[in-house]
Formats: structure tokens, C-alpha cells, sequence
């Protein structure tokens, strides 16, 4: 059995459901959640509220029990070598965000701890992936109305990520914030390439966006899903054609899951405030960063 911790925000769980999915597909054997992130007292997950949100799509897999969680104690780096190679319960604890090979070695006894933000996790199950990460409710509404718009353009999404990345020290000090002039600059190169480009901006923080970016070019601002239906804007940034992404989880997946093989997707060089973290495979090798 594989199990897996799931913790942060929907773009995190997306990733670590990823890998997950694949250990259990490779070793044919079941995989389930520890959800012990969300059901603290406080349901905090670094200092910030969180929930379970991949029922909202067709994932696989089951909520663990407290009983399968505790089999997989931790421990010391050699025990954990003998327990993979007897197949015993394993504790894998991810080193660094950079992609590591041998974590797709592992046991089909597996406990798995880490954010494992790298398409490489799981490329070689990507369309099951895409297909399992479509939500299950059916367009409807505002949304159906949005899609049509973003159909009849050339659509480019813009995802501004701010929300706890500005209220939060914690998240701040770790995450930081793209500035305005990557924005200006992606948008500048999009449409250096795609003169009649069209850029539908997202953002947590629609105000504040209205306020302070100012595009040059036609765009227009999508604001009519709420905090606890997010995952609608991401199903809406996969119907662009082209992405401009911000540092975060959720607006890379918005990205990853347009499968246009010709999409173009401006990443920032910066994922992380902390220059010292190897980011180096986080971003696909076909995306540009800037």
C-alpha cells in the first residue's frame, strides 16, 4: 500500500496525489490519503487554513486509517534501507524540492512525505493524470458563460497570486510575491508572438488586481468563483490557450492541464524568496521562465 500526506492548498495535493497515483499504478497495489494535516484542532496547515479538496475531481483513492498510518514508523536511514528492500513499511521523506529518481524506487509499502512539485514525478502518466484532475461538476452558469468567452479568443491566462503569500509572514518569508513588472514583461513577450492575444486575469486578490495592474493590451478580469470553489478558476485557465503562471501550485496545474502541445507558458525565474532552494525542475523544460 502506498500512502501519502497531504498537505497545503489544492495545488500541493494535486502534486502529491501525483505521485501517489503512480507508485500505485507501477507496484499495482492501492494508495490512500493520511488527511491528518486537516483535522487538527485549528485546521492549520503552515499557519494557514486548508482542506481536503481533491473530491472535487475523479481521483482514485482512499482516506487511510489511523492504524495504516502508524505502521510506517520513522526511522534511522539504514533501517529505512533494509525495510525497502524487504518490502517492509517505509518512510519517505522528500530531501529538497529538486527532482530525485530513486523516489520512484521505492517499495510498494511506501509512506510518503514531501511536496514532489516535478511534472517528472509522474510524466509518464500524465494523461491519466489529466484526466483524473477534471472536476466532476459539469460547467454550468457563470462559469459555462466564461468558457465560451475564453473559446471565441486567444485566450492567454494570467493567474496573480497574493491572498496569504502577502498576509501571512510565514508564507511570505518563504514564497514571496511575483512584482508587477513580470507581469508586464510575460505579457510583452506573449504578445510579441501573439499580436491579438486576449490575457484573462485571475487572481485571490481581484481588487487589489483591478487597482494596481494595469495591462496595455486587451484583456479582461474574471471574477465569479469564491475562495471555496477555486478549482473552477483553474478548470477556467486550462481553457486558455497560452499562460502567464505565478509562483504557485495551483496556477502551474491551471497551466500543465491545457494539453496543447504548442501552448506557451511564462513561468517566473523565482519560485522561492530563499535563493539557496534548487527549484531547477519544478518548471517543464518547454516552459519559459523569466
Amino acid at each position: 500500500m502506498i500512502i501519502v500526506k497531504l498537505q497545503g492548498g489544492l495545488g500541493n495535493q494535486m502534486f502529491q496525489y501525483a505521485i501517489a497515483r503512480r507508485l500505485s499504478i507501477f507496484h499495482k497495489v492501492p494508495f490512500k490519503f493520511d488527511l491528518n494535516e486537516y483535522q487538527t484542532t485549528d485546521n492549520l496547515s503552515l499557519n494557514t487554513k486548508r482542506s481536503f479538496e481533491l473530491d472535487k475531481f475523479f481521483t482514485k483513492g482512499e482516506i487511510a486509517t489511523q492504524k495504516e498510518i502508524e505502521k510506517f514508523k520513522i526511522r534511522k536511514p539504514i533501517v529505512n534501507k533494509v525495510a525497502k528492500v524487504f518490502n517492509l513499511p517505509v518512510v519517505v521523506n522528500e530531501k529538497s524540492f529538486k527532482f530525485d529518481v530513486d523516489y520512484l524506487k521505492y517499495s510498494s509499502n511506501s509512506y510518503l512525505n514531501g511536496y514532489w512539485q516535478s511534472e517528472l514525478y509522474f510524466i509518464d502518466i500524465k494523461n491519466k493524470i489529466r484526466n483524473e484532475f477534471q472536476l466532476q461538476n459539469p460547467l454550468n452558469g457563470d462559469n459555462a458563460e466564461a468558457v465560451k468567452f475564453i473559446s471565441s479568443k486567444l485566450a492567454v491566462s494570467i493567474h496573480v497570486r497574493r491572498g496569504d503569500y502577502i498576509s501571512n509572514p510565514i508564507t511570505n518569508s518563504f514564497h514571496g510575491v511575483c512584482d508587477l513588472n513580470y507581469y508586464y514583461n510575460a505579457m510583452e513577450f506573449i504578445a510579441q508572438k501573439l499580436p491579438s492575444a486576449h490575457f484573462i486575469i485571475f487572481s485571490d486578490e481581484p481588487e487589489w488586481v483591478k487597482n494596481n495592474l494595469k495591462p496595455t493590451f486587451e484583456y479582461t478580469f474574471i471574477n465569479i468563483n469564491s475562495n471555496g470553489v477555486a478549482a473552477e478558476d483553474m478548470r477556467l485557465m486550462g481553457y486558455c490557450k497560452h499562460h502567464i503562471i505565478a509562483n504557485s501550485s495551483f496556477s502551474w496545474w491551471g497551466a500543465w492541464l491545457n494539453s496543447c502541445e504548442s501552448k506557451i507558458v511564462i513561468a517566473p525565474k523565482k519560485w522561492f524568496k530563499k535563493p539557496e532552494i534548487d527549484t531547477s525542475t519544478i518548471i517543464p523544460l518547454n516552459w519559459i521562465k523569466i
